[in-house]
């Protein structure tokens, strides 16, 4: 019997004889038919006892278990109906037959072409011939060789396979800027000279920029009072920019020379995010749920896909073929990376959980210029959160590149304790810049008829207060973790009313003082309103589990029988009452819109902030109208004074992030309290977050900050 090698893949298949030489005299006469006679004849040569049928078919049928072929849909071997079998599949004879040798073969049956031929298929099948006459010595050698040459490839394969590889690490980090009072959520943006981004100077939120690598700040001529920077042109010559708007409202977008002169409109195009192409051609950004493009003259906008969440962050590959971005469900509280094509097409989800853990919340960043890895930032919060402060860390994600390449889980390059958040780069794929956080809280108290300030639970870290009728007892949750306590007001007597941190925010005291009412982030997928008693306990939660919203702030009514919350499905919202013992529900009439309700201590009014104009709104019970209270830009923190006569809330766009009063039945809203004095020194930010029965202010002070930082990686 002649010797042959069958190959799939460059390696070489077991195929017993007959099915083997069956192969053989078919790939010699590739597309011709072969009688089932003829094969029998070359097979078993006359005076060969066998039962011909039975032994043709097995052969064919191992030969088509090997070949991976199906007889009812041929690729290699053809049956032709009472004709025989013919090979179908292109054959590639890598040594060229001689036309004498087909004669020759198709005169002598048994003979075997002293050739090699390959079947250049998606198989990749590969069948060689050993030519007739070569001795059996040669034979084994060269078998021998074979096998070395593919134990050698395999025992390649397994050294690539285990072989260590370097992981990403950061090898120095650099503060460039020191005023701590960067916004947290500004863009950085680099012409690779300088640095350009957002901060608080003077009460307004300022575009400023410095050199890459750090020194003066400098202040830039915006075209707004206030600003907001989303990104740099790829020429470098003309920044995407915007007037300041509250968190979730859409901004119009403005394009501006980088080094001064007139912006322009870009369209009618609003948005939450945005960022250039890298061509520059086209911007795509965010509105609401879906995510769009326009071209660079404000038009020919169109949608790329709608999503059940809300997409942000977006950023584009270096090829402008694909946008990466982050897609924040509110509903269940997550935000995870996913990836879409620039046409609409091959929609995914960029898979890191697996590593930086399912309850952490990632964030876009930046690929590297040679897109081998991708940067991003993951941490146990996230911009749904206003619970806890950002523990985010920066990751590397490997991108796989070509066949050889291979897939390595994200890397965490930063440990804390600072929160890094929005990476970018600047071309270098060894230098990013992010702004580092590492917040810092004390909470005070501030008389505004004496002018005395004194700190509260300095060693508590406290945030969010609330205040019993007589003063005397206090609620408030711990930013650092999320967890719900009460103390005296001297600060003694402290007790944590859960085991376990529920990410409590805005508490209500009951009436009684028997229960406490506090928005939970921890406990469910969405925010929700939970109740608890006042001496510690399991919270539950107000609503019952088959409610398909959220709620992020409520009250009591001044019996305590009621409870009064804004209800959200998607972005609407509206506002509700429940009877605690009945727990009947009524959605309160022309509440469309309306969020963070509080109830007068005396029952007769419901003041609430309009989401959409920012207005405080004053609904009368007993006339069941509603009113326009007091107009603000950005109000926060909104409460009532004991005596039902005012309502006090912070302007976050006044300079010094003021305190204001607006007293029922009068339109003019008067100053109570400023924190010029904090902000202007050892502040970034100051919260109000309650009043005390004597009208005393109650407001955490963060004198952490955020500043921008460089990293430069070693990334193999």
């Amino acid at each position: 019997m002649d010797a042959g090698t069958l190959k799939r893949h460059g390696i070489p298949v077991k195929l017993q004889e007959q099915p083997f030489r069956i192969l053989t005299f078919l790939v010699e006469r590739p597309g011709n038919i072969i009688s089932r006679e003829e094969l029998c004849a070359r097979l078993w040569p006359e005076g060969t006892f066998v039962e011909f049928d039975g032994s043709l078919n097995t052969a064919l049928m191992k030969l088509r278990a090997v070949l991976n072929d199906d007889p009812e849909n041929p690729r290699f071997v053809e049956t032709v109906p009472k004709k025989g079998y013919r090979f179908i599949a292109p054959v590639h004879f890598l040594e060229p037959m001689p036309a004498t040798a087909i004669a020759e073969a198709e005169k002598e049956p048994a003979a075997v072409p002293q050739s090699t031929a390959e079947i250049p298929l998606s198989t990749d099948i590969r069948i060689s011939t050993f030519p007739a006459d070569l001795p059996k010595s040669q034979r084994r050698a060269l078998v021998a060789l074979i096998a070395l040459a593919v134990a050698t490839v395999l025992a390649a394969a397994v050294v690539w396979r285990y072989w260590p590889v370097s992981d990403p690490q950061v090898l120095k980090v650099t503060q460039l800027t020191h005023t701590g009072r960067l916004a947290p959520g500004s863009q950085i943006v680099s012409d690779g000279a300088r640095l350009y981004f957002v901060s608080r100077e003077n009460g307004q939120w300022t575009l400023m920029t410095t050199s890459v690598h750090g020194g003066s700040v400098e202040k830039l001529p915006s075209p707004f009072e206030n600003s907001m920077l989303f990104d740099l042109s790829p020429d470098r010559t003309q920044l995407l920019i915007g007037p300041f708007a509250p968190e979730g409202d859409q901004i119009p977008l403005w394009i501006w020379p980088a080094h001064g002169g007139v912006p322009h409109r870009l369209g009618d195009v609003t948005a939450s995010d945005a960022a250039w192409s890298p061509i520059g051609d086209r911007i795509a950004f965010t509105r609401g749920d879906r995510l769009l493009t326009v071209r660079r003259d404000g038009s020919a906008a169109s949608e790329i896909h709608k999503f059940s969440g809300r997409p942000r962050s977006p950023v584009w590959s270096a090829d402008g073929t694909k946008i990466r971005f982050t897609l924040s469900d509110s509903e269940k509280s997550t935000d995870d990376i996913w990836e879409i094509g620039a046409d609409g097409k091959g929609l995914r989800r960029v898979p890191v959980n697996s590593a930086t853990g399912s309850d952490l919340h990632e964030t876009t960043g930046a690929w590297t210029s040679d897109e081998r890895y991708f940067l991003f930032t993951a941490g146990a919060d996230s911009n749904l959160s206003e619970v806890i402060d950002s523990s985010s860390n920066i990751w590397a994600a490997h991108e796989r590149a070509g066949i050889f390449s291979r897939k390595r889980p994200p890397v965490e390059l930063t440990h804390g304790p600072m929160a890094f958040r929005n990476v970018t780069g600047t071309g270098d794929s060894n230098r990013f810049f992010a702004l580092g956080t590492h917040p810092e809280y004390q909470l005070i108290r501030m008389d505004p008829r004496s002018g005395r300030t004194e700190t509260i639970l300095p060693d508590a870290g406290a945030t969010d207060v609330d205040v019993t009728p007589d003063g005397e007892w206090l609620v408030y949750s711990l930013r650092e973790n999320g967890a719900l306590w009460k103390s005296r007001r001297s600060g003694k007597e402290r007790i944590e009313l859960t085991a376990s941190s529920p990410g409590a925010l805005a508490p209500q005291w009951s009436p009684d003082g028997n229960e406490l009412l506090f928005t939970e982030f921890f406990l469910t997928r969405r925010p929700q309103l939970y109740l608890v008693p006042s001496n510690g306990g399991i919270p539950h939660p107000l609503l019952s589990g088959a409610a398909s919203g959220s709620s992020r702030s409520g009250d009591w009514s001044s019996d305590g029988k009621l409870v009064l919350f804004d209800y959200f499905e998607g972005d609407d919202s509206d506002l509700r009452i429940m009877e605690r013992d009945s727990e009947k529900v009524e959605t309160l009439p022309d509440s469309q819109g309306l969020v963070g309700p509080r109830w007068s201590p005396d029952g007769k009014y419901i003041a609430a902030i309009n989401s959409r104009t920012h207005d405080i709104l004053l609904y009368t019970i007993a006339t069941k109208k509603w009113s326009v209270l007091a107009e603000a830009i950005n109000a926060q923190g909104m409460r009532w004074s004991a005596d039902s006569n005012y309502v006090y809330f912070q302007e976050m766009a006044d300079a010094e992030q003021s305190v204001y009063r607006v007293r029922v039945g009068r339109a003019l809203a008067e100053k109570v309290v400023g924190f010029k004095d904090y902000i202007g020194s050892m502040a970034s930010q100051c919260h109000f977050t309650g009043v005390a029965p004597d009208g005393s202010v109650y407001a955490t002070v963060d004198r952490g900050g955020t500043d921008i930082y460089a990293l430069d990686l070693k990334l193999p």
